[in-house]
């Protein structure tokens, strides 16, 4: 009977060790329009919640992505699912957005120089056979701002003066 019941809470916290949340943590550095990836593996049946954190330099003003699940069976689809991926600016700690499509994800409006964090969070799943596993993959990059640079700028303003000029010395 003790037998029993040994064996009974060994399975017991086996199967819950199993079903825990995981979190992987990973700085990405600075994310430019050259993209960088990120993924995660996994073995077992889980929930998870992973986060990248990264900053954006120059002038740009944005991130784009794509995000792929890939299965270790055959016969069989996809094994991790990605619920959602949330962007959060840590140095505002404000939630930027959140995108539930998964497969392809865009944030824009961010401001360089800032820190920012995206949470890919979603759930690995359990199949018939033992032993196998799913991933994720993705690519974040950053997106050109559309605004003008103040060089830019000035030097239109310079070339429209020189014109102007020109025009008024024609005429006199």
């Amino acid at each position: 009977m003790f037998k029993a019941v040994k064996l009974g809470f060994v399975a017991t916290s086996l199967a819950l060790c199993g079903a825990q949340a995981f979190a992987k943590t990973q700085d990405l550095g600075v994310v430019t329009v050259a993209g960088t990836t990120f993924s995660n593996t996994f073995y077992s049946a889980q929930s998870f919640s992973d986060y990248y954190t990264f900053t954006i330099g120059g002038t740009d003003s944005g991130v784009q992505g794509t995000t792929v699940e890939t299965s270790y069976r055959m016969f069989v689809s996809r094994e991790v699912d990605i619920n959602s991926l949330t962007l959060t600016d840590l140095t505002t700690g404000q939630q930027v957005g959140m995108d539930t499509s998964a497969s392809s994800f865009s944030f824009s409006g961010l401001t360089a120089g800032d820190q920012y964090q995206l949470t890919v969070s979603g759930a690995a799943l359990s199949g018939f056979l033992s032993g196998t596993s799913g991933s994720y993959s993705g690519t974040i990059q950053a997106v050109a701002s559309s605004a003008p640079e103040a060089s830019d700028v000035l030097l239109s303003g310079m070339g429209l003066a020189a014109v102007a000029l020109m025009l008024r010395r024609r005429r006199a």
